[in-house]
Parts: structure tokens; C-alpha cells; sequence
């Protein structure tokens, strides 16, 4: 299990969009897309399976 620390970066597997780490509620995740236009409520459990973690270098380069 991924264990996310507030302000990482996400990114989903299937849609492609990235997403930052918000909240963290007990086993709950809640991300907001990097626009602040839509937000994603998951569990830790699902990050390891829907979404990658993106570092620093990928996310300048994706811009």
C-alpha cells in the first residue's frame, strides 16, 4: 500500500490527469486536479492500483 503525504502529485492511470494529494481521512485520499477543478475521493489501497506516483522531473516536463 502507497502511504501519500499531503502535496504529492498523482496520476491516473486511465484517465492520464493529475491529481494532488489534499486530505488525508484514516484510509481515505482526497485529490484535487492540478486546475482546482475537480476533486477525487479514493482509497490508500487504490492509489497503487489507478494511479502513479509523479515526481518533480515528469510533472516540469508535462506542463
Amino acid at each position: 500500500m502507497i502511504t501519500p503525504a499531503i502535496g504529492e502529485i498523482f496520476k491516473s492511470s486511465r484517465t492520464r490527469k493529475m491529481y494532488e494529494v489534499r486530505r488525508i481521512l484514516d484510509q481515505m485520499v482526497i485529490l484535487q486536479s492540478l486546475n482546482g477543478l475537480s476533486e477525487v475521493l479514493t482509497g490508500k489501497e487504490n492509489l497503487g492500483l489507478f494511479y502513479e506516483k509523479v515526481f518533480s522531473i515528469e510533472l516540469k516536463k508535462g506542463e
